[in-house]
């Protein structure tokens, strides 16, 4: 896709960022939505897990009807090497910090 000089876009995670962890679901949402309404430049690539759960039709349905059109794709779902996300879950090694020479 190529992208406008003009035009930015807003890779957005849910979780965190428009709700909040001990608050209602979607509850910022309306806060991202007025600051979007005043950068019209601005298009949303949806970065969530949730893009996993729900079809790009249903991410858009979240945003207010006018908003719906600017949420333009989700971020690609990429394997993990098994062998990288192995070594990733390991505790680190750890080996004693050299003696300073005094």
């Amino acid at each position: 896709m190529e992208i406008p000089a003009a035009m930015s876009l807003l890779f957005l995670d849910f979780d965190g960022v428009v709700s909040a962890r001990n608050g209602p679901r979607f509850g910022r949402l309306p806060t991202l939505e007025a600051w979007l309404r005043k950068r019209i430049t601005v298009d949303v690539v949806v970065a969530s897990s949730w893009r996993e759960q729900f079809p790009l039709e249903k991410l858009r349905d979240f945003f207010a009807e006018d908003l719906r059109v600017r949420v333009i794709g989700v971020t690609p779902l990429i394997t993990p090497d098994p062998w990288r996300q192995a070594e990733a879950e390991r505790p680190p090694l750890r080996s004693k910090r050299p003696a300073i020479p005094s």
